[in-house]
């Protein structure tokens, strides 16, 4: 997920820089020049608008295919059988490839040149006969594309699982809870970019009033980006804890994140240990190990890193390694 929001990151950069760019020039060619004219022209300013939504849109439909399959992408690494996925990816994936093997077919779709129907429908067999290494056909995801207002955007991120609106409450600083709008900005992007599409724009926005989209849009998809990365983690440390894990059963919690228990039986606790908790709302966290100590009575303590949440009523896990199987 990493890289995706630096590729996003370097083009919020290079956009910011335009139009840095374009204020400059109208500010420092002088009545004197030959350009004058031109640079304040309506033609130009026109050139400009048309040019930096058409920009900042496509950044937007770009991340929300991109940061969508990245995370399936993901996701198909931490779990290595296709069974284990999330029911409504499973769905969604069947009924996806269905509709892009037609695209494919119909060859009507730059946006799938790339993609040969013989493919999909290998990649869908690798998944409904559970081989390793299965492969989601990630592009029919992205079937949704178009027009991504924020409740497009939600309805496109509804096919992991994901109720965004929820999801930017609970891990942002977007107030939902307030009346207004907070997605409005998003939405009239849609909008400009729909006008400049069609030849009909009503009103002209200057350099330093797009910059607020420019500003919004970074916030929105960093946003989006916490969002899935939580989850990924989520999903990842579930399925550890199903498959990967023994629980660490009469474990006592200690004052400075000390955690108690007898031995595990059969299992090597080491410092390179990974402790699974399971929060009492289903959530997952996962700690490391700082130092441990052991008694005469094969009772253990571990020490875990200090960002470490013990409160509560909590169950614990050990992760399952080479290095910790006796």
């Amino acid at each position: 997920m990493n890289s995706s929001l630096k590729k996003f990151d370097d083009e919020i950069i290079e956009l910011r820089q335009h139009l840095q760019y374009i204020q400059n020039i109208t500010t420092e060619i002088g009545e004197t020049s030959s350009l004058y004219i031109y640079v304040n022209s309506i033609t130009k300013r026109t050139f400009n608008y048309k040019s930096l939504i058409i920009s900042l849109y496509g950044i937007v439909e770009n991340y929300c295919d991109r940061f969508i399959k990245t995370y399936l992408e993901n996701l198909s690494t931490v779990i290595s059988e296709y069974s284990n996925l999330k029911e409504v990816i499973k769905k969604k994936n069947i009924r996806n490839s269905a509709d892009l093997t037609l695209k494919v077919f119909d060859n009507k779709y730059l946006k799938y040149k790339h993609l040969k129907e013989v493919d999909l429908i290998r990649n869908l067999n690798s998944c409904l006969t559970d081989v390793p290494n299965y492969l989601l056909n990630y592009d029919g995801f992205t079937i949704l594309s178009g027009n991504m207002k924020h409740a497009k955007v939600c309805e496109l991120f509804k096919q992991i699982d994901l109720d965004l609106n929820q999801e930017f409450r609970k891990h942002t600083d977007f107030n939902l809870s307030n009346s207004e709008n907070q997605f409005i900005k998003l939405d009239e992007l849609v909008e400009m970019r729909n006008e400049v599409a069609h030849g009909s724009v009503i009103s002209l926005l200057d350099p330093s009033q797009i910059v607020e989209y420019v500003n919004f849009i970074e916030k929105y998809f960093k946003s989006l980006h916490k969002i899935l990365t939580i989850d990924l983690e989520q999903e990842k440390l579930k399925y550890w804890r199903k498959f990967h894990c023994i629980e660490i059963e009469n474990a006592k919690v200690f004052a400075g994140n000390i955690l108690g228990f007898s031995n595990l039986k059969n299992i090597a606790v080491t410092n390179e240990s990974l402790i699974v908790i399971m929060k009492s709302d289903g959530s997952f966290q996962s700690a490391e190990i700082l130092n441990i100590k052991s008694f005469e009575n094969n009772d253990l303590t571990l020490k875990l890193k200090s960002n470490t949440n013990l409160t509560g009523n909590r169950k614990f896990f050990c992760k399952i390694t080479d290095s910790t199987k006796n």
